[in-house]
Order: C-alpha cells, then structure tokens, then sequence
C-alpha cells in the first residue's frame, strides 16, 4: 500500500490529534468491554500514517533526537524501520519490560530525570554507543543498596556518556555500569558535595573528559573521582562569574592527569570579557603535544582584551607541541556575511603565535558557524564557503601545513 506524502502526514497528524468523528476518546480492551482509559492524540492515528511518521524522521537526526518513546507503536515495524536514537521521559514501563525489537537496535539514548528507573533499561542494549542523562533526580529508595545498582553492570563498552545537571553520584553509577568509557561530557555541574572533594575507590576510567558550562570550583570534586592515570585528552568550558575566577582551579585540574597529550579550551562567546574563565598555564606541561581553542575572539577589533590574552596564550604552549586547532565561532546567514566576517579576523597573527614551535607538525581551522550549532544544521556546501576558504587560505602561512575546515 502506497504511503502518504508528506503534506498528508502533516495535515492528517494535525486533523487526528483533535479527535476523530465518532470516536468517543475511549481505549477498550481487546473484547470490546472494559474501557482502559482515555485515548491520546496518538492513539487514534492509524498505524498506517504513525509508520509514515516513523520512515519521515527517521531522514533526520535532530527530528530523531526530539523523538520521545511513550507509544509502543512507534516500535510495531520490522526492525529495518526502527529508531536508533530516541528520548525516554518518565516512562517505567519502557524500562521494565523494552520491546526486544528497540533493544537489538537503539544506538543513542537520551532520558530524563528519574534515572534509576531506567537502570535495568541500560543494561539491556547491545548496541548502544552514546547516552545522555539528563537531570539529577536520584531515587534509592527503589534499590536495596548502592551495590544493587553496580550489580546490574555490563561487561560491554560505550562510546559517550553525557550527563546534564548531573549529580556526582548518579555519574558514578552510570560510568561503573560499563567496563570501558571513551568520553565523558559533563555539563552544567553547579551541585556541588558537602564538605571536601573525596576519593573513590576505584576511581572513575575514561579516556576522554569533558567539562562544560561548570564553575571553576567543581574542577576539584571531579578531579578526586577520576583515574589520573587514564584521562588522555581534555575539553573545558568554565563559567567564573560563579564561584570566583577558576584560574587556579584549572591550572591543577590540567596538571593531575600526568598523562594528558590533548588540551581543548573553549573560551564562550557571548560574554562580557570580566567574567571569562582564565586561560590555563601550558606552558611547561611535558606530556601534552596537541591543543586546541574554540573562540570568537580572533578579531582585534571586535574584543581586543580577549583578542591579546588569546595570542599570548598560543604563544605560550607546550614546547612539544605538535598540533594546533583553532575553532572561529561566528554566526552567518549568508556566504556574503560569511566571507565579510573571516575578512576581520586576524589569521596572520593567530599563525605567528604557533610558528615557533619546532615540532609542530599541523595547523587545523577550523570556522563554525554557530547558526548551524544551535540548529543541527549540516555543514555549508563548498559553494557557499569558496570564498571565505579562498581569504582564510592566503593569509595562512604556506611553509606550515594546514588545514581547513568550516561547519
């Protein structure tokens, strides 16, 4: 049977949500007695149009991600139509008994607050590579003990964890469900512990540690909780307006993990220069060879205090340096707006900093349209950047090798 066109998806969607003729808004068992409770928008869909809706989202990530599992029928296609990225919002009875269709398939999951309850649901899928938690709801009292929770761990590995207002504990539980991490993105930590940071024994092992939109006083609690031993690359965005300036906080959080090769520092775009995080001392690091920083501030004329400090903090790094990355953020709607904004930047002067490095072996640019970020936009095509390629690549230097990218 054909399927519907996508104007009748939409228009079909919006005419069943209010109800269809005749129906009396009431889900009845399967004999046709005893009603089960009121019917959603959702249920009175035909199968037919909700398996259309299924085929048309899933041609786009961002659509998918949005995508909340509160229907069984969203999962009633054969398993080349399933959803490999969903959200779970407060939904038990996905977690105690998941359709074994959406275990053998879902890839990335997003959940909600009430983490615990999906705790069974995690352990129970095969191929999942990246979850995102979001919220600090932690209920214990559905477990005997902290130790019911390791029980449940699996001995399978996970690409990323991504926690969102997230409290230390919770974040133990979810890394120490799985035998190897690569990446931890934890964002939003304002929730602190009472008292001193403290050890864990064992402590937490990934390899790659992310740490965003957090106040520099965090650094330590994380810090306490980690394998020194094992974090190899390191992303960090603070906020110092909370919690004083993070200086400091930083400088030791950098030089605790004696095996770090990669530094990441995101200098936010967006704020007044008084309240941007320090930038940290690399200086005489002797384990880290690549760094990268993601700035809008690459014009002189547009923030030259944050401008200067950017230059002499590239020109201040590791002597072993091998790589450097620098992400331009800037927005653009056009390839016009595009090509008149690197115009301002000042490439030949972010090159010079990173020129006297003796090992360095690449330059990478990298120019984000941060449009393009907030939206889930793929990148611009090469027509739209041609231009804007063509200024950035002539002021670059032509004896260091480089590369350029835009998103």
């Amino acid at each position: 049977m054909p399927q519907p066109s996508g104007a009748a998806i939409s228009s079909s969607y919006h005419t069943l949500a209010k109800g269809s003729p005749g129906s009396d808004g009431v889900e009845r068992s399967d004999n046709g007695a005893a009603p089960l409770g009121p019917l959603s928008p959702l249920d009175r869909l035909s199968q037919e149009l909700v398996d259309a809706i299924v085929d048309e989202l899933r041609e786009d990530e961002k659509s998918l991600k949005v995508c909340t599992l509160t229907y069984r029928r969203w999962f009633s296609r054969s398993s080349a139509h399933l959803l490999s990225s969903c959200m779970v919002i407060n939904m038990p009875s996905l977690a105690m008994e998941p359709p074994k269709r959406v275990q053998s398939h879902l890839v990335k999951l997003t959940i909600e607050p009430r983490v615990v309850q999906h705790f069974e649901l995690l352990t129970a899928l095969p191929r999942l590579s990246e979850l995102v938690v979001s919220g600090h709801h932690l209920d214990l009292a559905t477990f005997d003990s902290r130790s019911a929770i390791l029980r449940t761990s699996t001995e399978r590995a996970i690409d990323s964890i991504t926690v969102k207002h997230t409290r230390l504990e919770v974040v133990e539980l979810l890394v120490r469900l799985f035998v190897d991490v690569q990446t931890l993105r934890w964002e939003w930590c304002f929730e602190m512990p009472q008292g001193n940071p403290k050890f864990l024994d064992p402590p937490l092992a990934v390899r790659n540690l992310e740490v965003i939109n957090s106040p520099g006083p965090f650094l330590p609690y994380i810090a306490h909780i980690m394998d020194r031993a094992t974090v190899e690359s390191l992303k960090v965005q603070l906020i110092c307006h909370i919690g004083g300036g993070p200086g400091a906080f930083l400088d030791d959080f950098i030089q605790w993990f004696p095996h770090l090769h990669t530094y990441h520092h995101v200098d936010p775009s967006g704020m007044p220069t008084r309240i941007h995080a320090d930038l940290p001392t690399l200086l005489n690091s002797t384990s880290i060879s690549s760094v990268a920083i993601t700035t809008e501030a690459l014009k002189s004329g547009s923030d030259p205090e944050r401008f200067q400090r950017n230059l002499a903090w590239l020109a201040a790094l590791p002597v072993g340096t091998r790589r450097v990355a620098l992400v331009y953020e800037d927005s653009w709607r056009t390839a016009e707006e595009l090509t008149e904004h690197v115009r301002k930047v000042d490439w030949e002067a972010a090159s010079r900093a990173v020129e006297r490095y003796a090992k360095l072996e690449i330059l990478e640019v990298s120019v984000q349209n941060t449009k393009n970020f907030k939206r889930g936009r793929g990148a611009p095509s090469l027509v739209e950047v041609s231009e804007a390629r063509e200024v950035v690549a002539k002021s670059l230097p032509k004896h260091l090798r480089t590369r350029l990218v835009f998103k």
